[in-house]
């Protein structure tokens, strides 16, 4: 068959689309596979953007994750793409450990790896070319020990628990939960029985009118009601045994507080147990006696 003959045969419609999209599928493939690998040969493997530094920040330099390379350097090389698994993580970098470049970080895994650490709530990472890994740590601010003061175990605004070994140092600033019935979950948990008294201690550590109120102890072996001992002004001697506050409407139990207080000290007396089992009363008895 002739050159002329064979340009004389028809090709139907349908093959010449099926033939059009083989083409187009083709040539796309090329180009990505071409991208990818310049993108490999400028960024990715180039040795101009070796991982020089690291910049660990967090808290203005008071956190427990400042400037802690050494600890986040392992959660880096685990981070990068296409690991090895016979890649030995480095503890440190220089200048001489070129390790790997700043391309080769999976940033989105490296977020999520330091973010199930229990101790931090938040991570942001910045590649800053052409050599350095920008790492900021947001972390669990201690609100409350769980239990007695100075254990282990803590919690944040949002109940979850963490160590206090690995926490911003905040000892003696902040109240201690007792008698929840409820064992405490694993460290990163949440632990929800505790949360009806983490809104008093929300309460007097953002609203002004409460501010007056430092709340040092919560007991929550009433299911229905929180005891409380809490400081006035900041003055440890100038302190009130709150009793029986119920535990719904935390705001206007914490009115009810500060109210009764304030008559206690109009009357000049030594009245410090003050009982608010019942709405609309407040009873205030002397001398003062320790919270049951």
């Amino acid at each position: 068959m002739s050159l002329f003959q064979f340009s004389k045969i028809k090709i139907s419609r349908k093959t010449k689309i099926t033939f059009g999209i083989l083409i187009s599928v083709t040539a796309l493939t090329v180009i990505i596979i071409g991208l990818w690998l310049a993108w490999n040969n400028m960024f990715r493997q180039n040795d101009r953007f070796y991982v020089v530094h690291v910049n660990v920040t967090s808290a203005e330099g008071r956190g427990k994750w400042h400037g802690k390379v050494k600890e986040v350097m392992p959660v880096v090389v685990q981070s990068k793409y296409d690991r090895k698994k016979s890649d030995v993580p480095k503890q440190e970098l220089s200048p001489n450990d070129k390790l790997f470049t700043l391309f080769e970080i999976d940033v989105k895994k490296l977020r999520q790896n330091l973010e199930k650490v229990p101790e931090i709530e938040k991570v942001s990472v910045q590649r800053i070319l052409p050599d350095t890994l920008d790492i900021r740590i947001v972390e669990r601010i201690p609100v409350a020990f769980l239990a007695r003061v100075n254990s282990e175990k803590l919690v944040d605004r949002n109940a979850v628990v963490i160590r206090k070994s690995h926490s911003i140092d905040i000892a003696g600033l902040i109240p201690v939960i007792r008698n929840f019935k409820e064992t405490p979950p694993g460290n990163g948990e949440v632990f929800d029985e505790i949360k009806s008294a983490l809104e008093f201690i929300r309460l007097y550590r953002e609203v002004g009118d409460f501010a007056v109120l430092k709340i040092v102890d919560i007991n929550l072996a009433k299911d229905d009601f929180v005891s409380m001992r809490i400081h006035y002004g900041g003055d440890r001697n100038d302190y009130y045994n709150i009793i029986d506050v119920p535990r719904m409407n935390p705001e206007e139990g914490m009115d009810r507080i500060l109210s009764a207080i304030q008559a206690s000290k109009r009357e000049g007396t030594n009245r410090r147990n003050i009982i608010l089992r019942y709405n609309g009363q407040a009873v205030l008895k002397a001398p003062a006696e320790e919270v049951k």
